[in-house]
């Protein structure tokens, strides 16, 4: 820096210890001439080592008195113009002594120079960095805030009595709202009620300011900032931007298209109502004539754009800072030159305003909840045919020239969404012409169909490789959300033509994206003919079983434009043709889908028609892993193609990349969990399957084992290889040699001393599912070891891995129960059993945990003999137990564990041991008064259907003889509530509960003596919907289920001969009529 800078620097100081009183017109005049000689410095390239210099200045030019109007407005422009390249920084002291003069000025002078005062101001507000209490309440306080008051009236503070210019209002508003928008980027607090004033008068600066008031810059600089206010307030404050949902959507709407061709701005912004509430519609000067939507070639959009897209970086939505200066306010033209920039500079302020208001379209998308937001859809996406002139989120994406709008609008969309299927659920589609009333589910449908032909269209044509990627991503969200079912079909076919293209694209990017919608597609519908047309495979019946897979979709952040270019794709893009057979053709094409993927896992596939590549990405690779696993979902379409996936995990373990092992391994978990769903489903099997599920198993082993055995491999993966053998299945298990089951057993068991607890749990896990297998549950020393393990495990702390383990302890339960049934070979000692009752007892910790300890805690109960009963200690931990599990059936708030507790319960009462009088534990009272007030007044009708059962159980004469009377009474008022529905997600489960009454109700029928026929039908008789119910049951029950019902009626028709006394068959005849339906 000049030595003259600092001398006047130094002058400048020595003025500011002038008192101010003493300040006359000679010292006014000092002052003068050195800011004047001050302002012919470039003041821009103050460098970081001159910060002292400037901290000085500023701190002396504090010290001019408020009423020197002048001198303040040269004060400013200075602060404004140092301002311009760099953050001023200052003490929160000297900042707030700053700020504290420049609004006196405001308030004392009302001078000419109020504009330029404000810009300063605003410079001081973009170095702050830490949250200074005094400079929110300076500026945005309630009634007494400069920038509140100037927002109410622009014109306020002006003293007509001064002799110099006033600013024009709009250039004070201008100023204003810029000063706002800086103070709301800073990270100074303002409290809930001053952001609620700010964002009321912002909107009503919105609504009631017509362009014709500005320039058409400003305006359109004006409209951004305060666009920019609206989306910081929303950041700030959840709660306000819920409570201005349809204001903010209302001006963004506004201009989320402004300044497109066709698109002339000829309205004022307003509010949006909720749903189909009236609305004045935007009306645009559009061509008339219903041409169709002519789509943007990439080639030629792609040479147009990459002008603009040099900007781009230096105008993105959250580095907007709009510094208004004098060439803003009525520029003069003077060149064809200057006539280009200007063109130039209006389209660059024209973006920021559409990029302001797709964002906070963004944001609001992001801050409100699904089922607030969902009413104000009909706005951003309309359910019409969309035209050149239609003010939508997509139209926006399709249309705008800038591919920064078309990323952010299609951010926009994605977020709004994200999680809405609950919402589109009931949309359906229907080709018959629409009549004066439009039932709600076919706008929605209408409103889906419109969407996915603006994004089919964004795909075709869309140049930009970042904004393609978005395309698919809000693809993504919006097959997530579409009930295909109750769409005609065609829909898909039309989105996998499109894909089936990018799935091939150079970029792997793109592929991923492509590959993960049509991942979505499969995932979430049956494999109707359509999907099997389009993935090229034979259609198949039966459902999916459920498994989890979470698809994740990488946020894409840099933002260039990149010409398109697809690699070959298969000559044939039509959907390959499929049989029609129910099962899958053995000697059937492979689907080109799997093709692909496998392909890009390094598997040579026969009828192929791409060229395998030199090196697929890491992505791509680990994307076409989680489409198997989604394709396996539907195990029939993978069937025949076993040992080309076992190939493609085997190269994929053999990677150097962690992630890709990762998910190898993952994807080996999921193949084998369909895979015993297969088997399992009850439909007989061939034995070619069974044979090549055991080859498949046979060459992924080695594999997985190696990974295992590896001391240097991560936990996570170890965990994963060891629960994806636990879905080895009995089946298969039993064909491998006996030398390979001993390896694996060996294997596992080695585990559960594993250093990590995450191998420990996983190895227990796979071990506790293997002794539910025939051959292993009858084997003592390997009962014994797993148990041992078991208990082990539990005594961690941990309780991810506690519940984990308290599932294994379940299944050895369930494993010694179905022993007992099988053999009568002593299986487990009496010290091992009591071991297990006393862990089951001491999981308490967790809801998670409990769940499976009270499973186990039923089996262990049914196992006990009166032997045990026989010793105190025995009979005190059987007290116990019942205590435990009678505290569970009536614990609120988990509904799992209360229907465990009750199955729990049913399971204990299957023991004729703990029926003995003379073993007195004293149980019988208070479970069943438990089971029958849960059975009547739960809220859960699942926790209801078990306890139901439960008391279905007990056949033991003393039982039934001492709590009959109670139990049938709680069991016909339970039939009577059973059509009192609290909660509508219980609608699914009301049919299983009554069924499951009756049957309950048959069972005490079928047990009942004479001398109870009385107290039957007086029960019967308090409650009329008694008949209605069973007749309901008896007509929608199927056959098997209807024995107990029959078995019931028939014995009440055996009664006749039994009874004697006219009361006894008054009452008989009672129940005969309630029961006549089912005889017929």
């Amino acid at each position: 820096m000049e030595n003259s800078f600092i001398r006047v620097i130094t002058e400048i100081s020595n003025l500011s210890k002038t008192q101010k009183n003493q300040f006359d017109a000679n010292l006014r005049g000092k002052w003068n001439n050195y800011l004047n000689e001050l302002s012919g410095f470039d003041l821009n390239k103050i460098n970081g080592a001159d910060f002292d210099l400037l901290r000085t200045l500023i701190k002396a030019l504090t010290t001019i008195p408020a009423e020197e109007d002048v001198l303040i407005v040269k004060c400013s422009f200075i602060l404004t113009s140092i301002g311009k390249k760099q953050k001023i920084k200052l003490s929160e002291q000297d900042l707030k002594t700053a700020l504290e003069w420049l609004i006196n000025a405001i308030r004392i002078n009302l001078c000419v120079g109020l504009c330029d005062i404000l810009r300063a101001i605003e410079v001081l507000l973009i170095g702050v960095e830490n949250d200074i209490p005094e400079i929110s309440d300076y500026l945005v306080s309630t009634n007494r805030g400069v920038l509140m008051v100037l927002l109410t009236n622009p014109t306020k503070l002006q003293d007509k009595s001064l002799n110099y210019e006033n600013c024009l209002p709009s250039e004070i508003l201008l100023a204003t709202v810029s000063c706002l928008k800086t103070l709301l980027n800073s990270p100074i607090k303002i409290n809930e009620s001053e952001l609620n004033e700010s964002m009321r008068h912002i909107h009503n600066l919105i609504f009631t300011n017509a362009a014709g008031k500005f320039s058409e810059t400003n305006y359109i600089i004006l409209m951004t900032c305060a666009l920019n206010i609206c989306r910081q307030i929303c950041i700030r404050n959840r709660q306000i931007c819920s409570r201005f949902i349809g204001e903010n959507i209302g001006a963004a709407k506004a201009f989320m298209m402004f300044g497109l061709s066709d698109m002339e701005y000829s309205t004022h912004p307003q509010k949006v109502n909720v749903s189909q509430q009236t609305i004045e519609p935007v009306t645009f000067n559009a061509n008339k004539g219903g041409k169709v939507v002519r789509g943007r070639k990439p080639t030629s959009t792609f040479k147009g754009r990459k002008h603009g897209n040099k900007n781009i970086k230096k105008t993105t939505a959250e580095e907007s800072n709009f510094h208004c200066s004098d060439h803003e306010f009525n520029a003069y033209v003077t060149s064809d030159s200057d006539s280009t920039d200007l063109s130039r500079h209006k389209q660059s302020v024209e973006i920021k305003l559409r990029i302001n208001a797709l964002s906070l379209i963004g944001v609001i998308g992001r801050l409100v909840d699904t089922k607030s937001l969902f009413g104000y859809w009909h706005t951003l996406f309309p359910s019409d045919v969309a035209t050149p002139t239609t003010v939508s989120l997509l139209n926006a994406a399709i249309r705008d020239p800038n591919a920064r709008c078309r990323m952010v609008a299609l951010q926009a969309a994605t977020i709004i969404l994200h999680g809405s299927k609950p919402f589109l659920s009931q949309a359906e589609q229907n080709d018959k012409p629409h009549s004066s009333y439009i039932p709600f589910s076919i706008t929605l449908g209408d409103m889906i169909l419109s969407m996915y032909s603006s994004i089919n269209q964004a795909l075709s044509t869309e140049g930009s490789l970042p904004v393609l990627i978005q395309v698919l991503k809000c693809l993504a969200s919006l097959v997530e959300a579409t009930p295909f079912n109750r769409l005609n079909d065609g829909l898909i076919t039309r989105i996998m033509g499109l894909l089936r293209r990018l799935v091939y694209h150079k970029d792997p990017s793109i592929q991923v994206n492509a590959l993960i919608v049509i991942s979505l597609i499969i995932k979430h519908n049956d494999i109707t003919k359509e999907i099997s047309d389009c993935i090229g495979a034979p259609q198949i019946n039966g459902k999916k079983p459920k498994v989890q897979q979470n698809v994740g979709v990488d946020n894409y952040a840099g933002v260039e434009d990149e010409e398109i270019e697809d690699e070959r794709v298969p000559e044939d893009d039509s959907p390959v043709a499929c049989n029609e057979s129910d099962d899958v053709n053995e000697n059937s094409k492979m689907s080109w889908l799997l093709s692909l993927v496998l392909n890009n896992l390094d598997v040579s596939v026969a009828d192929t028609t791409r060229s395998p590549p030199t090196q697929t990405a890491t992505m791509v690779r680990i994307e076409s892993l989680q489409m198997i696993s989604t394709v396996a979902t539907h195990f029939q379409l993978i069937k025949n193609c076993l040992l080309q996936i076992a190939e493609a995990i085997n190269n994929s373990c053999e990677s150097g990349c962690f992630e890709i092992r990762l998910h190898a391994v993952k994807c080996l978990d999921v193949v084998g969990y369909c895979m015993n769903m297969y088997f399992a489903n009850g439909t007989l099997k061939k034995k070619d399957d069974i044979e090549l599920c055991s080859t498949f198993w046979t060459l992924v082993m080695p594999k997985v084992v190696e990974q295992i055995q590896n001391c240097d491999q991560v936990p996570t993966l170890k965990s994963i290889c060891c629960d994806s053998l636990s879905n080895i299945g009995c089946q298969v298990f039993e064909r491998l040699e006996y030398r390979k089951q001993l390896s694996l057993i060996a294997l596992l068991s080695g585990c559960t001393f594993d250093e990590s607890l995450v191998v420990q749990a996983a190895a227990i896990r796979a071990l506790a599912v293997y002794i539910i297998f025939p051959s292993l549950r009858e084997n003592v020393h390997f009962v014994e070891n797993v148990t041992d393990a078991v208990i082990r495990a539990l005594q961690q702390d941990n309780i991810d891995i506690r519940i984990k383990v308290s599932w294994a302890l379940a299944n050895i339960s369930d494993a010694l129960v179905a022993n007992t049934a099988d053999t009568n070979k002593e299986i487990m000692s009496d010290n091992l059993l009591k071991r297990l009752f006393d862990v089951s007892l001491i999981c308490k910790d967790n809801d998670k945990v409990r769940c499976n300890a009270v499973r186990a805690m039923g089996n262990l109960l049914r196992l006990i003999t009166e032997e045990h009963l026989r010793i105190e200690s025995w009979r005190s931990l059987a007290s116990h137990a019942i205590q435990e599990l009678n505290q569970n059936i009536g614990r609120r708030g988990n509904a799992k564990l209360s229907w465990n507790a009750c199955h729990a319960i049913g399971n204990m009462m299957k023991n004729s041991a703990i029926y003995s009088s003379g073993m007195k534990l004293c149980w019988q009272d208070d479970v069943v008064k438990t089971l029958c007030n849960v059975v009547v007044h739960n809220i859960n009708f699942k926790v209801r259907i078990n306890a139901a059962a439960s008391l279905a159980i007990p056949t033991n004469e003393q039982f039934l003889q001492t709590h009959f009377s109670y139990i049938w009474s709680s069991l016909l008022e339970a039939l009577d509530k059973s059509d009192e529905i609290t909660d509508f997600n219980e609608y699914q489960h009301r049919d299983n509960l009554t069924e499951q009454l009756c049957v309950t109700i048959s069972h005490y029928i079928q047990n009942a003596k004479a001398d109870q026929l009385v107290v039957m039908e007086k029960d019967v008789l308090r409650f009329d919907s008694t008949k209605t119910n069973w007749t309901r049951v008896i007509n929608r029950v199927i056959p098997e289920k209807a024995t107990s019902l029959i078995t019931a009626a028939m014995r009440l028709q055996n009664f006749l001969s039994d009874v004697s006394k006219p009361d006894q068959r008054k009452a008989l005849s009672t129940l005969t009529t309630t029961f006549e339906t089912i005889l017929n």
